[in-house]
C-alpha cells in the first residue's frame, strides 16, 4: 500500500507538471497589449475651399479645387502621426492633407472611388484610430447676365400692361431641378422652374430687379440688379 500511495502522488506531481507547462505555453502564445495608449484623443476631417474650412456639410464646388485636412487632438501631435487616405478598403494617398483638383471632383460626381471616405490614422507606437466621412460633390447653378428687360432698358406701358421679365439658367449637375426669385422693386416672388414671367402694376418710373436661382443643395447664383424704366410715350421697347 505504501508503494502504491508513492506512485500515485508521483503520477500526480507529473501530471501537475505537465498541466503547468501546457498553461505556461499557452500564456506566451497571448501577443502582448500595446505597451503604450495612443496620445492622440480624437479625429476629424474638414474640407478647405475658397480659404473657409467646413467640418460638418463637407460640401466642395466641383468647379473650383479643394482640399481634404485631417485634424487630430490634441493638435500639438499632429505631426507626429501617420494618415492613410481610402476609398472603402482602397488606400488611396497619404499625409495630413488630401488635395482634390477640380477635375478629380468632376470625375468624382460619376465615378466616387476617386475621392476618399475614410481617414486612418497610425501613431508611433502601433495605436490607430480612423474616421469615416462623406464628401459631398456639388456644381452650383449659374445664371445668364443676358435678361430682358436689360439694366437701362425703357419699357412702354403702365400699371395695367403685363411686362415681361425673362432669364435663362443652367447646372452642370444632371437631373436638379432649380427654383427661381426673382426680385421686383425689393418684392420677392417665387416662380420655381420658370424663366419667364410676366408683372403688372408698374407705375411710371424708375424699378429694379434681379433673379437668384438655387438648387437642392442650398448653391445659389445670382444677376446683378437691373435697373429699368416705364414710361407712357414711345421711344422705348416694348
Amino acid at each position: 500500500m505504501f508503494c502504491m500511495g508513492k506512485l500515485l502522488f508521483a503520477l500526480f506531481n507529473a501530471g501537475a507538471a505537465i498541466l503547468m507547462g501546457a498553461l505556461l505555453v499557452a500564456c506566451l502564445d497571448i501577443p502582448d497589449a500595446p505597451s503604450t495608449s495612443s496620445v492622440i484623443t480624437g479625429a476629424s476631417v474638414v474640407v478647405e475651399q475658397f480659404g473657409k474650412q467646413d467640418s460638418t456639410l463637407r460640401k466642395i464646388n466641383s468647379n473650383e479645387s479643394s482640399a481634404l485636412i485631417a485634424k487630430v487632438r490634441p493638435s500639438k501631435y499632429k505631426d507626429d502621426v501617420s494618415y492613410y487616405w481610402y476609398n472603402d478598403q482602397e488606400l488611396i494617398d497619404s499625409g495630413r492633407t488630401f488635395p482634390i483638383s477640380s477635375k478629380n471632383a468632376l470625375a468624382g460626381q460619376t465615378n466616387p472611388n476617386r475621392i476618399p471616405n475614410k481617414v486612418v490614422i497610425h501613431d508611433q507606437d502601433g495605436n490607430s484610430i480612423e474616421r469615416e466621412f462623406t464628401i459631398i460633390i456639388n456644381a452650383p447653378p449659374m445664371l445668364s447676365e443676358t435678361t430682358f428687360p436689360s439694366d437701362g432698358d425703357t419699357l412702354i406701358g403702365d400699371s395695367h400692361t403685363a411686362f415681361l421679365f425673362k432669364w435663362s439658367s443652367s447646372d452642370n449637375d444632371r437631373n436638379q431641378l432649380l427654383e427661381h426669385v426673382i426680385t421686383i422693386d425689393h418684392t420677392n416672388y417665387a416662380v420655381g422652374e420658370l424663366n419667364e414671367i410676366r408683372q403688372s402694376g408698374l407705375a411710371k418710373g424708375k424699378h429694379s430687379f434681379r433673379v437668384i436661382v438655387t438648387d437642392p443643395l442650398g448653391d445659389s447664383d445670382t444677376t446683378s440688379i437691373r435697373t429699368f424704366y416705364v414710361k407712357e410715350s414711345s421711344g422705348g421697347k416694348q
